[in-house]
């Protein structure tokens, strides 16, 4: 494309394009040296050249072919020209030049200017409005030509046109163009929102090439879901790869698509998103296992909900919303004396969401609430709602069973789960993107701690409880008084009794903190970070005891563990604890403690 922009250049003299194409006839691809030979020979021969490369050689013939229609009809429409040459580099630019002058839509009018000898912008954009508002007889089939334009204004323009129009037929020809990697990412961008909106069948083979070679993030986290709405449960093995891709928003929005299309095959792959390190990942992982029957993920929302983090914090919010369960009711009601007020808005309108008996008890409670505007929302949304049908108490689901890892390791089995979580209606695509509070948290501040959660008091029937195979680290809680992750990242495990206290043993005022510590001194390594994990599920002073023993220990995941858990306390002992990991021999330890110390100041 360089070469071919370059010999149309008008303004710029012979001599000087012969100067610039001879530095490349040294190009690696031989199909660019080949070309620009070509055009140095063609510009000595004939220096009023100007034509692109593909018009320079003297052996091409043109003649009219017929290609298939593409509007479904059974007669083909014909392209202007096709070009035949021998030369393979031209060969190639000839197929492009068909594939852009074939018509998808009627016969081009007769009255449309020739766009090949349109050359002022201004004209260009007048052109691209006459298209888009007359829809004259080919009117397709030039905003396609215009979307490929060297120009990128008017490509940009006519792209957006065909965004307006939304025609079915240009679909496909919009899949083409997004296979080719020369176009800018607004060009992409512009492209996967004519695909996403679409409801025409696409070719799931080209989808998935495109998908897995993307480089933008933007149009990568969007053509997930168009690539999963098409292939759905065959596309599970690509669909997994994007589950473990480096851009949280990719992960993020195959996670959402799933939920949304109800595929299955990834349920292993999510339940370690649990532990990603991005929240709005972490949310909608967890949000589609409770929806799957998982009690350990809605202890991860549960611990999530008193995060010192606003946003986190809203995100969870909006999910418990979504999944409307008792058990999700109880928690936003709770939430509703968080300290911070756009947390508490985002409570009221996920009470009008999930719209049930319960719901709208709490939103007029929330009428009379001290804070004016709470209060008048609250009355707003209770206007809203009222006269729209009440949605059913939601209190049980049935456990889900997912399919056996592919690895050969025999994984832990989960007990019976909960039925205090129940699916809902899922949401559209987008719905679980966390939206901005309206007022931010003052720094440290801190939600205040919710109840527990109790199990419907009445029995209820349900079927036989299925087995389902977990990674080791989400491991089984037999109620969720046992505990629940300060981070969000996985369950504590059941400990065994203390049979053996160990020697020289602190004095703790909870067995369970005996039992950690018990295991922070075993010789079993995987039993030392097995406690170490185990860590964040104990509140107090037996914390630090035990941090304090993690930051002793011989080995470097264990400490990194404590360092991170001390970053987030404030207390004086923590901080004394931090200053001395400010000289571990292990690199990532010292400066993970130094910009704890220096966040905590």
């Amino acid at each position: 494309m360089s070469i071919e922009q370059l010999v149309q250049l008008p303004t710029m003299p012979v001599a000087e394009k012969i100067s610039h194409l001879e530095s490349v006839v040294r190009d690696p691809d031989e199909g660019v040296r080949t070309l620009a030979t070509d055009m140095i020979n063609n510009l000595r021969n004939n220096p009023t050249a100007g034509q692109s490369p593909s018009n320079a050689s003297s052996n091409i013939q043109r003649e009219p072919v017929a290609l298939p229609s593409l509007s479904g009809n059974s007669e083909p429409s014909v392209s202007s020209t096709s070009i035949v040459t021998s030369s393979p580099t031209v060969k190639n630019a000839a197929i492009s030049t068909v594939s852009r002058e074939t018509f998808i839509d009627d016969p081009l009018d007769p009255s449309l200017p020739d766009l090949k000898k349109m050359t002022d912008i201004s004209n260009l954009f007048q052109h691209i409005k006459l298209l888009t508002t007359k829809k004259p007889s080919g009117h397709i089939t030039q905003l396609l030509q215009l979307s490929r334009s060297m120009l990128e204004e008017v490509a940009l323009t006519a792209l957006q046109a065909l965004v307006n129009l939304k025609d079915r037929r240009v679909t496909p020809q919009i899949l083409a163009m997004l296979a080719d990697d020369q176009y800018s990412s607004q060009r992409r961008f512009l492209m996967l929102k004519i695909i996403l909106d679409t409801d025409s069948e696409l070719d799931c083979a080209l989808l998935e090439e495109i998908l897995l070679r993307e480089k933008d993030v933007i149009v990568k986290s969007g053509l997930v879901k168009v690539f999963a709405r098409s292939s759905r449960e065959n596309g599970v093995p690509t669909l997994i790869l994007c589950l473990q891709d480096e851009d949280p928003r990719v992960r993020a929005n195959t996670v959402e698509v799933i939920e949304e299309q109800n595929i299955k095959g990834c349920e292993q792959n999510i339940i370690q998103l649990l532990e990603d390190p991005e929240n709005r990942v972490k949310v909608n992982a967890a949000k589609y296992l409770v929806k799957n029957g998982f009690q350990q993920a809605f202890l991860t929302l549960r611990a999530m909900l008193v995060s010192p983090e606003v946003w986190l914090r809203d995100s969870v919010i909006f999910a418990l919303g979504e999944i409307g369960d008792q058990a999700s009711l109880t928690l936003l009601k709770a939430a509703l004396k968080d300290p911070n007020q756009g947390i508490r808005l985002s409570v009221l309108k996920s009470l009008a969401r999930i719209n049930n008996n319960t719901s709208r008890q709490v939103l007029k409670a929330a009428c009379g609430d001290p804070d004016p505007v709470l209060a008048q929302v609250a009355n707003s949304l209770c206007e809203k709602i009222k006269d729209t049908p009440l949605r059913e108490e939601i209190r049980q689901i049935a456990p889900t069973a997912v399919p056996a890892a592919k690895p050969s390791p025999k994984l832990p089995e989960i007990p019976a789960l909960s039925p205090a979580v129940s699916p809902v209606v899922s949401p559209p695509a987008a719905a679980s993107v966390p939206r901005q509070p309206s007022q931010t948290a003052s720094p440290g501040t801190v939600a205040p701690a919710l109840p527990v959660v109790s199990q419907p008091a009445q029995p209820m029937s349900r079927p036989a409880p299925a087995t389902v195979n977990i990674p080791s680290r989400i491991t089984p809680v037999t109620s969720p008084s046992a505990g629940v992750s300060v981070t969000g990242i996985s369950a504590p495990r059941p400990l065994q009794p203390v049979t053996a206290p160990v020697a020289g043993m602190p004095a703790f005022s909870k067995p369970r903190s005996a039992g950690i510590y018990e295991r922070l001194c075993s010789q079993d390594l995987e039993e030392q970070r097995a406690g170490a994990r185990d860590i964040a599920f104990v509140m107090g002073d037996d914390q630090m005891v035990l941090l304090d023993k993690a930051a002793a220990s011989s080995d470097e995941s264990i400490r990194i563990a404590a360092v991170k858990l001390l970053s987030r306390k404030r207390t004086p002992d923590a901080q004394a604890l931090l200053q001395k990991l400010t000289v571990d021999s292990n690199e990532t330890i010292r400066s993970l403690a130094e910009k704890a110390l220096q966040l905590l100041k």
